[in-house]
């Protein structure tokens, strides 16, 4: 899978110190760190905000872990809400089998009468257009 880690940081009572810095964020697949390690973020003065990482494959069965660390000394209650979102296309596996289906059924969208012209959705307006259709699709 693809995967993308949102981390929400600060919830109006438990926030950062507001004094901003490089923070640095820490991934790891099981017990190996994701390099680079860690990864440097600098932040603004916001006493409020949210991160999110790079995209990164998750391997099946693997289990990711994220942490950030602030430089400041006085953060040292604040709240966190870590989410993982799959953005790759597994996430629309079966949206796509359902077109692969449908596009699987080929339906012409053009009529070509044996005349000097052809209508649908691209009308030839000087020779003998073809339209557009749509042709077969399998999954391989």
């Amino acid at each position: 899978m693809v995967c993308q880690i949102l981390m929400a940081i600060g919830d109006g009572v438990n926030d950062l110190d507001g004094s901003g810095g490089s923070f640095e964020l820490y991934l790891s697949f099981g017990s190996r760190p994701v390099q680079p390690s860690p990864q440097k973020i600098t932040f603004s003065t916001d006493a409020a905000c949210s991160v999110f990482t790079e995209q990164f494959p998750l391997p099946v069965g693997e289990s990711v872990t994220a942490k950030i660390k602030s430089p400041n000394a006085a953060d040292t209650s604040v709240y966190i809400h870590c989410c993982i979102y799959e953005v790759g296309v597994e996430s629309i596996r079966d949206d796509i089998a359902a077109l692969m289906v449908r596009l699987g059924q080929t339906t012409n969208v053009y009529s070509n009468t044996g005349g000097s012209s052809a209508s649908g959705v691209y009308s030839s307006s000087g020779g003998t257009g073809e339209g557009v259709y749509s042709g077969r699709c399998s999954r391989k």
